[in-house]
């Protein structure tokens, strides 16, 4: 739907083959609180039944506030809230709960700083985990196009008793508003698919797309310019 000030996507889809049905089900909601604030919902469910093994049902539930000053955008930032819930499958019962935020503050015009801060809780089949990560880049703008980093973080795991670390060097260019691909090479690393899902962390080399979120976010789902 089209409103001056929200976007709204429902989107439902089915698969058949000859190894299982997929049935899956998506919402997405974003809206302009101000000139400043956006807000976005996101709820994603899907339900496998493979013709071997069990059924897969998983719901994922993300909540999202974005801090985006239009006139002053030297620092802006983003806070999310996310709950992941799978039933069934080869890995049994999951329950996952994640709270991270993202944070960049222009320094000046070709230098920012960035960091990240999250953690989350788990429990897979009655056992408990809980993990925290914190990470942050110095990005240098090279061209209006090309930027360089340096980065690096920390993963605790076990009430922190547990620390991996990650050092690397990335490039990242700018393909349009917003969007952002880069490649890079960490020196060592650690992994989590919740807390790091784009494996930034992860040692070696990584490839990936970077979406700056905003109110206009999701123009693409309806046409918009």
């Amino acid at each position: 739907s089209r409103f001056a000030d929200r976007i709204s996507a429902l989107r439902l889809e089915t698969r058949h083959d000859d190894n299982r049905e997929y049935y899956g089900l998506q919402a997405d909601y974003v809206k302009r609180l101000s000139s400043s604030w956006s807000a976005l919902f996101k709820d994603s469910l899907r339900y496998e039944s493979p013709n071997t093994g069990n059924d897969l049902m998983d719901n994922t539930l993300t909540l999202g506030l974005a801090h985006r000053p239009r006139r002053d955008n030297q620092k802006n930032g983003v806070f999310f809230y996310q709950n992941k819930e799978k039933r069934g499958g080869s890995n049994g019962d999951c329950s996952t709960h994640i709270l991270s935020t993202h944070q960049n503050y222009e320094v000046r015009d070709d230098v920012l700083v960035s960091g990240r801060l999250g953690g989350k809780v788990e429990d897979c089949n009655g056992s408990k985990s809980d993990a925290t990560i914190l990470d942050g880049r110095i990005t240098w703008d090279i061209t209006k196009r090309l930027d360089v980093d340096v980065h690096g973080g920390v993963l605790g795991t076990n009430g922190l008793k547990e620390k991996n670390y990650s050092v690397g060097l990335g490039a990242n260019y700018l393909i349009r508003e917003n969007l952002r691909a880069g490649i890079g090479y960490n020196i060592k690393g650690f992994k989590d698919d919740d807390l790091d899902p784009d494996s930034y962390n992860d040692k070696g080399v990584y490839f990936g797309l970077k979406y700056k979120f905003d109110e206009n976010g999701l123009n693409w789902l309806t046409g918009e310019k």
